[in-house]
């Protein structure tokens, strides 16, 4: 199969994915996680809703699990990037913020520490979840080899390959499988950025570093308001998509683990910072976020953590597919021209 043909057989299994597991979350899973009042947002920890967000797991985890059987030709990326766009579907449905802030007047701070616990816990179930896609791609391809992904690169490069169909022998005995999540844990399943880069775990924290101050910045300049969804899902998906997709392109890191974890990274530190401001403030509180001289302040805690996990992580993992393809295709293309 050519180059182009596996991109494109990657995109399509991508977006039929993503566009399953959309329909299944926003018709089919929605009324098993939304909050327990019709006007609240979609939170857990401030609520007491421990319940409610073990089937936000499960159900995250499902969509999980079926995104990665429609996308066994795709990079693990590709897997992790339409099981994360799925669940934008509950973040879309949600109300905003605002509704939340209603009902904590004078508790902000308070309300902000719970904030940053649940989102400690979104990133737990994206660890999970990343684990899921990892064993249930490896177990399809001991079923369905002919299906395995195989890096475009290896065969650029001429790098030898496991064969698919050997795959086999990884995940015989469970030792083996939980070996085999723990590999494309943290090494993912592209190995440009170790080929060019000597220091992998450097260019990763650069990476990682890099992306987190663009996606800032861009949420400085789009995230004016925390009252729409629409425009709080985009914000956060662009500025993590662009952030990815730039700081990966500088800084081409073997590891994605940086990439994916960001977005609730940065979101516990926004919401632990929302904790020292005063609950006393001028204007509306849903408007402010973390202080930044006394003077002016940036409204980044307008979105909810599941926000933060739906639209930010997918942008970020949607800006480091597609800059795992432009590394391909520009190798691709100098090795064509060798030819």
């Amino acid at each position: 199969m050519t180059h182009a043909r596996r991109h494109l057989l990657e995109k399509l299994q991508v977006e039929t994915a993503t566009l399953a597991g959309l329909a299944l979350a926003w018709l089919v899973l929605w009324p098993a996680v939304r909050p327990v009042d019709p006007e609240g947002a979609m939170s857990f920890l401030p609520g007491g809703h421990y319940a409610r967000l073990v089937v936000f797991a499960l159900c995250v985890w499902g969509l999980a699990a079926g995104c990665s059987v429609l996308t066994l030709s795709s990079r693990f990326e590709g897997s992790l990037l339409a099981s994360l766009a799925a669940t934008a579907a509950f973040s879309a449905r949600s109300n905003p913020m605002q509704n939340l802030l209603w009902s904590w007047t004078g508790q902000y701070g308070r309300l902000y520490g719970l904030l940053a616990g649940e989102c400690l816990a979104m990133l737990g179930i994206l660890l999970v979840m990343v684990g899921v896609v990892v064993l249930v791609r490896q177990v399809a391809w001991f079923l369905w080899p002919q299906w395995a992904w195989k890096d475009p690169l290896a065969e650029v490069e001429h790098v030898p390959v496991t064969d698919p169909s050997k795959r086999t022998t990884y995940v015989v005995g469970f030792g083996a499988v939980i070996y085999e999540i723990g590999r494309k844990l943290f090494f993912g399943s592209q190995k440009y950025g170790a080929r060019l880069s000597r220091n992998s775990l450097t260019t990763a924290g650069a990476c990682l570093l890099l992306e987190m101050a663009l996606a800032l910045v861009m949420l400085v300049m789009t995230f004016r308001s925390g009252f729409f969804r629409g425009q709080v899902i985009f914000a956060l998906a662009a500025s993590f998509l662009v952030g990815t997709l730039v700081a990966h392109q500088i800084f081409p890191a073997r590891f994605s683990l940086p990439c994916w974890l960001a977005p609730l990274l940065l979101a516990a530190v926004v919401f632990l910072l929302g904790t020292l401001v005063p609950a006393q403030q001028p204007g509306p509180a849903w408007l402010y976020s973390m202080v930044l001289d006394g003077k002016g302040q940036l409204p980044l805690r307008g979105a909810l953590p599941v926000d933060w996990f739906a639209a930010g992580t997918g942008g970020a993992m949607l800006g480091f597919w597609l800059s795992g393809r432009i590394h391909e295709a520009r190798q691709a293309e100098k090795q064509e021209k060798t030819e």
